[in-house]
């Protein structure tokens, strides 16, 4: 389970960030200076879209619970978008010599599951996830980046993600499908006008549909590759549809691919 976290953390450092150092970039307000000299606290953003994951699942005594697990699913990939930040945000691009997850949190998760099952199981796992984050906040407060503790964190809250996709019914290969749709749709927003004055981005795609919408039909179906430029390429051809047949460039010509070369390079 130790290395397997690391592993995980690895493979998301290798394949997605370039792409959130640029969607970030892209974010950010003060673009003065590095996204990263913001401080954003990373694992505050974790434990409220734990909450809200929660919220989902369905935890309160007092009323009937439906769990809608897809959606507690989704919040689960909005998390792993702010763990990736977190994880940039230390500056630290070497892992295989960084501290290990703690035997501390393998062994909560090994007794979690040896007494809990179905949605308490889920529930008590989002609390240990949120327990982490909470922990890393404080430590981040303090300015411990590239503590070992810090790392520590990281690397638990990473345990954690794998043991909650596993729990709502995923693998792996469905978060990184998730986070490559989101993030594609995210940067085709970017470079075609969306939030920025006069931009004229059409959000709704058809009647009652809006473009992530559309996105959720291409990573539940084969419409296309689900890596970044097959997402991107995909809403490109539906978006020139939409603007009568105009032309939107695809990923080999975004700004958004530019960027993310400059920043591999």
């Amino acid at each position: 389970m130790l290395q397997e976290a690391k592993a995980f953390l690895t493979h998301n450092l290798i394949t997605f960030a370039p792409i959130q150092d640029v969607l970030n970039a892209r974010a950010n307000k003060n673009d003065v200076v590095d996204w990263r000299e913001n401080h954003n606290n990373w694992s505050r953003a974790i434990f409220q879209e734990a909450a809200e994951m929660q919220n989902h699942v369905g935890w309160t005594w007092w009323r009937n619970n439906e769990a809608f697990i897809n959606r507690a699913f989704m919040e689960l990939v909005d998390i792993q978008h702010f763990w990736l930040s977190a994880i940039l945000q230390t500056g630290k691009k070497d892992w295989e010599g960084a501290a290990t997850a703690t035997e501390v949190t393998v062994h909560s998760i090994q007794r979690l599951k040896k007494n809990n099952s179905g949605k308490g199981l889920i529930n008590n796992m989002i609390d240990l996830l949120i327990e982490i984050s909470a922990k890393n906040s404080v430590e981040m407060a303090c300015r411990s980046t590239g503590d070992y503790r810090v790392e520590q964190n990281l690397l638990d809250m990473g345990v954690v993600i794998q043991e909650l996709v596993v729990l709502c019914g995923k693998t792996n290969a469905d978060l990184y499908a998730w986070y490559a749709g989101k993030s594609s749709l995210n940067l085709f927003r970017y470079d075609n006008g969306y939030k920025v004055k006069d931009g004229g981005y059409i959000k709704e795609w058809a009647p009652g549909e809006e473009d992530n919408d559309f996105l959720e039909k291409l990573i539940l179906g084969a419409g296309c590759e689900h890596t970044t430029e097959g997402f991107y390429n995909a809403l490109a051809e539906k978006y020139s549809e939409i603007k009568g047949g105009v032309g939107v460039n695809k990923w080999r010509d975004s700004q958004s691919k530019v960027l993310i070369d400059t920043r591999k390079s």
